[in-house]
């Protein structure tokens, strides 16, 4: 059975209303990022995609698989796992020089994404050239770290229209948002519950999104375009929890600022999700 969806057809083209049980299907594919490359290849064939290239790079940690369907192209970018390169890229949140290809100017972004990113860049490129011929779309999607690539490529390169991130950090300043825009690129930026990765880098440090989260909220509801204090309002409610555990310090955190960040955890949401 396929699993494969154009929410993009679905509706139009119109981005402000996409089934979010048809982007399930990227949710998946950033899922698969995570995954031995003889696992993924298995596994996108059950989605409906055929497997094309996994991309990595030994010296920064970064990783993608491309894949492809009849109708289009999806790089999916690999988030943050447990080893020093990924933790460092983290970390790096000093901003550096970025061209956008939207108006030719620089803008200012996350040092540690950055790095990633052009490490594998040129690679991406050429495999996405080579499978992008008779397809009319270009997709880039990823969870966490993945998804501040995935933003990465859209704002490099043109002919990716459509970005599906889910849990994905800030990734440059103020001006991302009108570059994106000026691109054309429908960004659908999923953000669940508690999850803490898309509160940083925080706006105190002149990071921003380029756009309005969709809000899965623990009831099973999704929030499109979420302003800032809804979303704020419903990680608050998450917290409420007995669910404490040590984190980074010696004081216990709430466990859901963890947890609801898992790629899983979007998944399972997205799957009992209405519009509200």
């Amino acid at each position: 059975m396929s699993f494969v969806q154009d929410p993009d057809a679905m509706t139009g083209g119109r981005a402000e209303c996409p089934p979010v049980a048809a982007d399930i299907v990227y949710q998946r594919l950033s899922a698969l990022a995570y995954e031995h490359e003889q696992i993924a290849r298995y596994r996108v064939a059950e989605l409906g995609y055929k497997f094309i290239e996994h991309i990595h790079d030994e010296t920064t940690g970064a990783d993608a698989i491309v894949v492809c369907s009849d109708f289009e192209v999806v790089v999916a970018f690999r988030g943050t796992q447990k080893n020093y390169a990924d933790i460092i890229t983290d970390l790096k949140f000093k901003k550096t020089n970025f061209m956008n290809s939207g108006t030719g100017k620089e803008l200012l972004v996350h040092r540690g994404f950055d790095e990633q990113w052009s490490a594998i860049r040129k690679r991406v490129f050429m495999v996405i050239n080579a499978a992008a011929a008779g397809r009319r779309s270009i997709k880039a999607t990823g969870h966490s770290l993945g998804g501040a690539l995935a933003v990465l490529a859209c704002l490099e390169w043109r002919l990716i229209n459509t970005c599906i991130t889910f849990g994905a950090p800030r990734v440059a300043e103020p001006g991302i948002g009108q570059a994106m825009r000026e691109l054309g690129v429908r960004h659908r930026r999923y953000v669940y519950a508690a999850d803490i990765v898309p509160i940083v880098p925080l706006m105190t440090m002149n990071y921003r999104h380029d756009c309005p989260p969709i809000y899965l909220t623990r009831a099973g509801r999704a929030i499109r375009d979420c302003p800032l204090w809804r979303e704020s309002l419903g990680r608050a409610r998450a917290l409420l929890t007995v669910k404490w555990r040590a984190g980074w310090t010696v004081c216990p955190v709430p466990a859901r600022m963890f947890t609801d960040h898992r790629i899983g955890e979007y998944g399972a949401a997205m799957a009992r999700t209405s519009w509200k």
